[in-house]
């Protein structure tokens, strides 16, 4: 099963100093995200484990202020009846939700949702830097 937010872009958010491949194991229960940091100690060297929760809503909250700093402003909207949770980048100062040249990820939940825009956001810096 695919984890609901990639490493690299937790790793981001998080601002852990930290190479993406020491952050495992990270889990959704119950609106919670867990995962295991892996990290170095200066006297001990290697080898030291932490465990870290957090609640998603409030990652999705990192997530639209991390964007902002990034240029980017996110409007989002939970799943209703009749549609997917959705996340769109707002342009020049306007948002239109119906409108299909905005930028629009679309999830089973409004956190979900931000996530998969703050990927693609960090991917777009990661080949900017190519």
């Amino acid at each position: 099963m695919e984890a609901i937010i990639s490493k690299e872009l937790l790793s981001e958010i998080l601002d852990k100093k930290v190479v993406v491949d020491d952050i495992s194991n990270i889990e959704l229960k119950e609106n919670t995200i867990t995962f295991i940091e892996d990290y170095w100690d200066e006297d001990e060297g290697s080898g030291f484990y932490r465990n870290h929760t957090i609640n998603i809503y409030e990652l999705a909250h990192k997530c639209k202020e991390w964007a902002l700093s990034k240029g980017y402003i996110l409007m989002s909207k939970p799943r209703t009846s009749s549609s997917f949770a959705t996340c769109v980048f707002c342009k020049n100062g306007k948002c239109d939700y119906e409108d299909d040249l905005w930028d629009d990820f679309r999830a089973g939940t409004e956190p979900e949702a931000i996530f998969k825009a703050c990927e693609w956001i960090l991917n777009q810096k990661d080949s900017h830097a190519h």
